[in-house]
């Protein structure tokens, strides 16, 4: 008698998943967009009053951009988790938009300061000195009160309910009121369509990173020929 043969148990073929940790190119990835997106906001906070929302395009533009540079600094570690790629994407997002809307609030002090000089015929040296140190600390000071807490906050508050200031007086004592490109309504259109837009543009670069990559054929597959050894 010939002894019973037991199959051996087979074990099932490891599935390519998204690796559950942060590869370090991801994170390396994060941290050069993140660079990036220093000049980039400035650029954006430039080109966002731009007339009839133009400026609104940039941020479509270099949303692509952005997204363009993580994804093929972190390609090479797809398939990556969703979780991490979510996050990556959406610090960016943040980063880039907060430094863009930080710039167009430095902006706020340079054109206002402007808009007092060219309101008076003719100012001294010590007057141009006054205006140019009194004018944005009564901006900072009016935000601060009317508008806690002040800054890059106030600032957008401000710009959402009124757009308007007194930052100085004529010489015969009239005030003189700065007024915002955009008026409110127009303001917080732009503000919610610019998060649209960037938050595409580099999520439309980097969402693939979660899926595998599309295994390569051999040289053989591609001719049509069998594998070595095939009977």
């Amino acid at each position: 008698m010939t002894p019973a043969t037991h199959a051996s148990p087979q074990t099932a073929p490891p599935t390519d998943r998204p690796r559950a940790r942060v590869p370090a190119r991801w994170l390396l990835a994060t941290a050069v967009t993140l660079c990036c997106g220093l000049p980039i906001g400035w650029l954006l906070a430039t080109a966002a009053l731009l007339p009839f929302y133009l400026g609104l395009f940039f941020f479509a533009l270099f949303g692509l951009l952005l997204g363009a540079v993580q994804f093929r600094i972190g390609s090479p570690d797809a398939p990556i988790g969703r979780s991490a790629v979510w996050l990556g994407g959406i610090l960016v997002v943040i980063t880039t938009w907060t430094l863009a809307m930080g710039f167009e609030y430095i902006h706020l002090y340079s054109d206002a300061v402007r808009f007092v000089k060219e309101s008076h015929r003719m100012l001294t040296p010590e007057q141009v000195r006054q205006v140019e140190t009194d004018t944005p600390a009564r901006i900072r000071e009016r935000l601060a009160a009317d508008y806690p807490p002040g800054g890059i906050a106030g600032y957008m508050r401000w710009a959402a309910r009124s757009g308007e200031m007194a930052v100085s007086v004529t010489p015969g004592g009239f005030p003189l009121t700065f007024r915002l490109r955009q008026r409110p309504l127009g303001f917080v259109l732009r503000v919610v369509i610019s998060v649209v837009l960037l938050t595409f543009g580099v999520f439309s670069q980097i969402g693939s990173l979660t899926a595998a990559p599309a295994p390569r054929a051999s040289p053989a597959a591609q001719d049509g020929s069998p594998p070595p050894g095939a009977a």
